[in-house]
């Protein structure tokens, strides 16, 4: 009969209400979800073997200099160190040394051994150095160096000290061996030495191309991601969801920020990062970001007022297309 027809039609119609107003309760739920931020810190490498693609240097001087005298008795050795230190400052002005008398904040250490580790390079001493990977260059934690006494049994004299030294502080200022015999870093020491050898014209040449590249971060945006979600109810509301990571490729620390974020060149959020330090890795993720119109792509631009002074400038800007 009509009646029955009629409640049927007036179970489906309502049915149709409950469905409807449980999808926009849901959708409704959706969009009035803040916007997340979430960041973390990572460190992205840390190689600790000497790699011979890269340039070895510090971003900071004068470095700290710990000698440990108590390892050796004659105490002649600690001045031939020390004169050694003053040879390298005198004769550039790109090094200098600071004697510290706490190791534990020293950049270099040096001791006297019985004996070298077997991966030793020189004969009569060695230096460790660790460093972080970046910009192309080994950027130089610290440094260890190792110093021997005796040749064959017999003592070394102070002339062969002080050139050992010299030659040893110039792998701990980054430079590696040259094939040249008049340079301190030609790898054989003739002992016993006649005279102290002069830093030659070509160990300051590789000094200062090592050093040519001043001491700045480099931002950059790695591994940035973008997806767009649209939500329908009354109005059509666009939401960007964003992952990325800035890394400090350069060679110091960087100081605060910030950076944009436009959606076909409106901008539609900026926020405020903390300095990034050398070899980190700011990972940021932004979900929920409100946009009023229809976009086809995101720009994110880092340090748009050039607040930070950069080894590269071109590197802060990446676009992106929603996947």
């Amino acid at each position: 009969s009509m009646d029955n027809v009629n409640s049927i039609l007036g179970v489906v119609i309502l049915a149709m209400m409950v469905l409807i107003g449980y999808k926009v309760g849901q959708l409704a739920i959706d969009v009035n979800s803040p916007m997340n931020v979430e960041l973390n810190h990572t460190q992205f490498t840390l190689p600790q073997e000497n790699s011979v693609n890269l340039t070895l240097r510090w971003n900071h001087f004068p470095l700290k200099v710990y000698i440990y005298a108590n390892t050796v008795k004659n105490q002649g050795y600690v001045d031939d160190f020390k004169n050694a230190l003053s040879e390298w400052d005198s004769s550039t002005n790109i090094v200098s040394f600071l004697i510290t008398d706490d190791p534990t904040n020293a950049d270099i250490t040096v001791e006297w051994v019985s004996s070298l580790k077997e991966k030793s390079t020189d004969t009569l001493g060695n230096t460790d150095i660790k460093f972080v990977n970046v910009s192309r260059f080994g950027l130089i934690q610290n440094a260890r160096i190792e110093l021997l006494v005796k040749s064959d049994s017999k003592s070394l004299t102070n002339t062969d000290m002080t050139n050992l030294a010299l030659h040893e502080i110039g792998h701990a200022i980054g430079l590696n061996h040259s094939n040249i015999e008049a340079d301190i870093m030609y790898p054989i020491l003739t002992i016993p030495s006649t005279d102290i050898k002069k830093i030659s014209l070509s160990d300051l040449q590789k000094l200062e191309d090592a050093y040519s590249t001043p001491a700045k971060p480099d931002l950059v945006i790695v591994n940035a991601n973008l997806t767009k979600s649209t939500i329908r109810k009354f109005t059509v509301d666009y939401y960007a969801n964003i992952s990325m990571s800035i890394e400090n490729n350069g060679l110091t620390d960087s100081s605060p920020s910030m950076f944009l974020i436009k959606a076909d060149g409106k901008e539609i959020k900026q926020l405020d990062i903390f300095g990034i330090p050398v070899g980190d890795r700011l990972n940021i993720e932004l979900g929920n970001l409100k946009v009023n119109d229809n976009f086809s792509y995101v720009e994110i631009i880092l340090d748009p007022n050039n607040s930070v002074d950069e080894l590269n400038e071109t590197n802060n800007i990446v676009t992106l297309q929603p996947k």
